[in-house]
C-alpha cells in the first residue's frame, strides 16, 4: 500500500489556488503594491509560478510576472496597480518565462498546472469616478434612450416585425443604406424578421421603399449622415447608438434580440443560446478559436451579438461608457462600441445590474471575415469546408466600398442579382397569400407531393401544403421524350417526402428548342433556369438530372451539405483521368472568363445540391448556345462559376451519383455495384442509345423493388 501511495505521489500534477487577493473582492493597497499569495503542491524545483494580469481600462495588453515556484505557497509583492477591475491568470510552467507584455493569453507551452483565474477591484472610489459622468454626451445618451423607449409608433413597429418573440436588428445610417439593404435581402431569403434603425429621414426613406420594416432613431447632435466608418473621425458618435437600440428593442418587451452590423449576410437561422449575452469572437480573425487554440483573447467582436431582458443595464452601461469618453477624451472621436462594450464585459462582475451570463459564439458557426473569406489561419489545418456557418461578417475591411468589392466577388452582393433581390423585398407575397414559382414565365400546375404527376411538356409543383413552400425543393428538368420519368419520378416524390422538400417536375420550355441531333445546349441552360427559379424561392435545392433513380432508404442529402457549400460528386480517376479533368476546367474557365486553378475539383452536375446563397452562380446566365457538348453543356459553367465566386465543394461521393461509365469503360474501378448506390445516374457513359439508357435505369429501380428499396 505504501508503494502504491508513493507511486502516486509521483505522478501527482502540479497545482495553485490563490490565497490573496480574494476572488471577487476588493483589495487595497500596501505602500502602493499588492500581496499575491498561492497556494503550491507537487511542485518541483524547476518550475515558476507566472501571474498574467489585465485591467482592459488601463490597457487590452496584459503584463506578466513570474517567480520561483515553492510549496507550500508562493508569494510575493508586486506594484503598477491602477484603479480599476484587474483579472489574474495564474499557472505553474516550465522553461522560460512568456513575453512580460502580450495581448490575450500567455502561451500555453509549458504550462504544467491549472488555470487558476481571480478577478479583483483596485481602489473603487477612483474606478466609480472614472465610470461615472454627467457630460453632455452622457445626458444626450440618456436622452436619445428615453425618447426612443417612449415612442409609442417605433414600439408597434418592432413588435410587429418580432417573430415568436425574437428579433434581428440593424442601424443605417445613408452611406451604409446600400449595406443594410444587403443584409435585409439575406434575412428574407433565411427567414430573419429584421428591422433596421434609421438614423435620418432619407435613410429611412430609401429602406421603406424597398419595403424594409424600420424605424428612426434619434441621434445625440443632428445629423450623421456623413461617412463615418469604424475607426474614423466621428464614429463615436454613431457607435454610441448601438447599444441604445438594442436597449430600445428589448424595451418594447421582445425576449430575444439580436444585432447585426450592415456588413453581415445572413445565411441560415441564428443559433441558440442559454447566455443572456452571447457575442462574435474576436482576435486574429477569429482562426484560432476555430482551430482549438486555448488563448483569451483581448476583445470580442460587436457586430454580431445576441441578449435577453437580463442583458439591458449591461447594454445601457457600455453606452454611457462609450458617452463618457467623449465627454472626457473628446480627441478621441474614432472610439467605437466594441472597446466600450468589451470594457464593460471585463469590469461586469463589479458594476450594478451587469453580473450575467456571458457566452462566446462558436467561430465555425458565427465566423469573422478573416475566418470566412480567407480560411483557417495556416493551410495545413484543413480547409474547414464542413463548418456550416450561420452568416458572413465582412469585418476586417474599413470602407464601405471594400466591403462591397469583397461580398462582389463571394457573389454576395445581391442588389446585382435585380430578380431575385427585387423578390424577396420588393415582391414579397403577403402571409395569408399562397406563394409560387416561376419558371421561364410559366407559373407550374399545383399538385400535391402525395400526387405525382408527369406529363411531358408540362411543368408541376408538388407541395406538402396548399399555397405554403417549404423551406426545400427536389427539382427535375426534363425535356423532350423520356418514357422512363414517369415511372421514376415516383421514386424522386418518395424521396422529397422523406427530406421534407417541395417537389419541381420542370417541363414546358416553351420559350426553348431542342435539336433532333443532340444538340441540347437549351435543354442543359433550362436545367440551370430551373435551378435559378428554384433558388429565389426555397433556401436549399436539390436538382437532379432526369436520368437518375432515387433508392428508398437514401439519406438525406441536404444534411451532408452546409447552405455556404455546393454539394456535387468529384470526378475522380476512377471515372476520369487527371488529365482530362484539367482540362475540361481549363476550357470551361476560359469560355465564361473566369481564373482558373487546374488543381481545382472538377464535379458531375447531375446531381446537386445549391443553396440560396449561391444565386449568384446562376443569376446572370450566358446566351443558351454557350452550353456546348465540350463543355459538358451546364456543368463546365457550374465549375467556373464555383471557381469565380470561390464557392467551398462538398464531394457527395459515387454513392449519392454512381455514374454510367461505371457499367461501361470505367467498369473495373467501380467501387460498389449500381445497386449499392444511393442515386444511379445514366449518364451517357453507359454507352447506350437514348431509350436504353433509360431502360438501365428502370431495371435498377425493379432490382431495388425486388427487395423493398
Amino acid at each position: 500500500m505504501r508503494a502504491l501511495l508513493l507511486l502516486a505521489l509521483a505522478h501527482a500534477e502540479p497545482s495553485i489556488s490563490a490565497i490573496t487577493p480574494i476572488n471577487n473582492g476588493e483589495v487595497t493597497l500596501q505602500d502602493g503594491a499588492l500581496v499575491m499569495a498561492y497556494a503550491v503542491a507537487d511542485a518541483t524545483d524547476d518550475l515558476r509560478l507566472c501571474t498574467q494580469l489585465t485591467n482592459k481600462r488601463v490597457s487590452f495588453e496584459s503584463h506578466t510576472h513570474c517567480v520561483e515556484a515553492r510549496a507550500p505557497v508562493t508569494s510575493f509583492k508586486l506594484g503598477g496597480f491602477l484603479p480599476g477591475v484587474w483579472r489574474c491568470r495564474a499557472v505553474l510552467r516550465r522553461g522560460p518565462d512568456p513575453p512580460t507584455l502580450h495581448r490575450g493569453a500567455a502561451p500555453l507551452n509549458g504550462v504544467v498546472s491549472n488555470v487558476e483565474e481571480t478577478w479583483f477591484l483596485v481602489e473603487k472610489q477612483r474606478w466609480l469616478a472614472d465610470v461615472t459622468g454627467e457630460g453632455p454626451n452622457v445626458t444626450a445618451a440618456r436622452r436619445v434612450l428615453e425618447l426612443a423607449s417612449a415612442d409609442e409608433t417605433l414600439r408597434k413597429a418592432l413588435q410587429d416585425t418580432a417573430i415568436d418573440d425574437m428579433l434581428v436588428v440593424t442601424m443605417a445610417n445613408l452611406p451604409h443604406a446600400d449595406l443594410a439593404l444587403n443584409l435585409a435581402f439575406s434575412a428574407a431569403r433565411a427567414g430573419a424578421p429584421l428591422f433596421a434603425f434609421a438614423l435620418s429621414d432619407s435613410t429611412y426613406d430609401k429602406l421603406r421603399t424597398h419595403n424594409v420594416a424600420c424605424g428612426k432613431l434619434p441621434t445625440l447632435f443632428g445629423s450623421v449622415d456623413g461617412r463615418k466608418d469604424v475607426q474614423s473621425a466621428g464614429f463615436s458618435e454613431i457607435a454610441v447608438l448601438k447599444p441604445v437600440a438594442v436597449v430600445v428593442a428589448l424595451r418594447a418587451s421582445i425576449q430575444v434580440v439580436w444585432w447585426l452590423d450592415t456588413d453581415v449576410v445572413l445565411l441560415r437561422d441564428l443559433p441558440l443560446s442559454d447566455a443572456a449575452f452571447a457575442i462574435q469572437a474576436g482576435g486574429l480573425h477569429a482562426r484560432d478559436y476555430a482551430i482549438n487554440e486555448d488563448q483569451f483573447h483581448a476583445e470580442q467582436c460587436t457586430g454580431v451579438f445576441r441578449v435577453t431582458r437580463e442583458a439591458e443595464m449591461l447594454l445601457v452601461q457600455s453606452a454611457l461608457e462609450l458617452a463618457t469618453i467623449r465627454d472626457k477624451h473628446p480627441e478621441r472621436t474614432w472610439a467605437g462600441d466594441q472597446a466600450a462594450s468589451n470594457l464593460v464585459l471585463h469590469e461586469r462582475r463589479f458594476r450594478e445590474g451587469t453580473n450575467i451570463s456571458v457566452e462566446v459564439l462558436d467561430p465555425l458557426e458565427v465566423p469573422g471575415g478573416g475566418l470566412f473569406f480567407d480560411g483557417p489561419l495556416h493551410d495545413d489545418r484543413g480547409p474547414l469546408i464542413r463548418a456550416d456557418p450561420v452568416l458572413a461578417h465582412n469585418n476586417f475591411l474599413v470602407g464601405a466600398e471594400k466591403k462591397l468589392q469583397r461580398f462582389r466577388a463571394h457573389g454576395m452582393w445581391y442588389a446585382d442579382f435585380v430578380g431575385a433581390f427585387d423578390d424577396a423585398l420588393l415582391h414579397r407575397a403577403p402571409l395569408d397569400s399562397c406563394a409560387s414559382i416561376e419558371v421561364m414565365g410559366i407559373t407550374p400546375e399545383v399538385r400535391s407531393i402525395d400526387d405525382v404527376l408527369f406529363v411531358e411538356g408540362r411543368t408541376v409543383l408538388h407541395l406538402h401544403s396548399t399555397c405554403s413552400l417549404k423551406d426545400r425543393v427536389v427539382a427535375v428538368a426534363s425535356l423532350g421524350d423520356r418514357p422512363w420519368v414517369s415511372s421514376l419520378i415516383k421514386r424522386v416524390a418518395a424521396y422529397s417526402i422523406k427530406v421534407d422538400a417541395d417537389l419541381l417536375v420542370a417541363g414546358d420550355a416553351s420559350q426553348c428548342y431542342t435539336h433532333e441531333e443532340g444538340d441540347n445546349g437549351c435543354a442543359k441552360a433550362f436545367k440551370l433556369i430551373v435551378l435559378r427559379s428554384a433558388l429565389r424561392k426555397y433556401r436549399r435545392v436539390l436538382v437532379l438530372d432526369d436520368t437518375v433513380v432515387v433508392r428508398k432508404d437514401a439519406p438525406d442529402v441536404f444534411e451532408l451539405v452546409p447552405v455556404v457549400a455546393l454539394g456535387a460528386t468529384v470526378e475522380d480517376p476512377l471515372v476520369r483521368k487527371p488529365e482530362e479533368a484539367k482540362q475540361s476546367l481549363e476550357i470551361s474557365c476560359l469560355r465564361y472568363g473566369v481564373p482558373c486553378n487546374t488543381e481545382e475539383a472538377w464535379f458531375n452536375s447531375g446531381v446537386l445540391v445549391a443553396s440560396w446563397p449561391q444565386l449568384g452562380l446562376v443569376e446572370t446566365l450566358p446566351p443558351w448556345d454557350s452550353f456546348e457538348r465540350v463543355l459538358h453543356w451546364d456543368q463546365g459553367y457550374l465549375n467556373a462559376m464555383r471557381l469565380k465566386y470561390e464557392v467551398p465543394l462538398v464531394d457527395l461521393g459515387y454513392a449519392f451519383n454512381w455514374v454510367g461509365s461505371f457499367h461501361s469503360t470505367n467498369s473495373e474501378n467501380a467501387p460498389f455495384s449500381a445497386f449499392d448506390a444511393f442515386f444511379v445516374h445514366g449518364t451517357t457513359g453507359l454507352f447506350l442509345p437514348h431509350l436504353e439508357r433509360g431502360e438501365y435505369l428502370v431495371n435498377v429501380s425493379r432490382a431495388w423493388d425486388l427487395v423493398g428499396l
